[in-house]
């Protein structure tokens, strides 16, 4: 009896050692990640604005689709040249053009998922 009580002791603290270790590690964990999404975030952020800026100074129509071929935004061109373009129009409801709504779609069609 002597001597279990001080070896449970010295289990128990073991025991509360190794977890405030797992903690630690945890939090190291968890802020090692929040700077990876932050990081991750702020490079997203670049991105699109640099895609924004490339969108808006090209000198020609540039319409961005997504893959159902509807409108998700055009260039300042573009809204210039056809100023009843909206969000959410489909190629075929935008410019009523057969021709032109089956080779977009063909071409959405082709893509493959990055």
């Amino acid at each position: 009896m002597d001597i279990a009580l001080p070896a449970i002791a010295a289990v128990a603290l073991l025991a509360a050692a190794a977890l405030l270790v797992a903690l630690r590690r945890a939090r190291a964990d968890a802020e090692e990640a929040r700077a990876s999404i932050a990081r991750s975030a702020e490079a997203a952020e670049v991105s699109e604005s640099r895609r924004r800026e490339t969108l808006a100074d090209l000198p020609f129509t540039a319409l961005r689709l997504d893959r159902d071929a509807r409108l998700v935004e055009a260039n300042l061109v573009g809204l210039e040249r056809f100023p009843f373009l909206a969000a959410g129009m489909g190629i075929l409801e935008a410019f009523s053009e057969h021709e032109l709504a089956g080779r977009v779609q063909a071409s959405l069609d082709t893509l493959t998922p990055a």
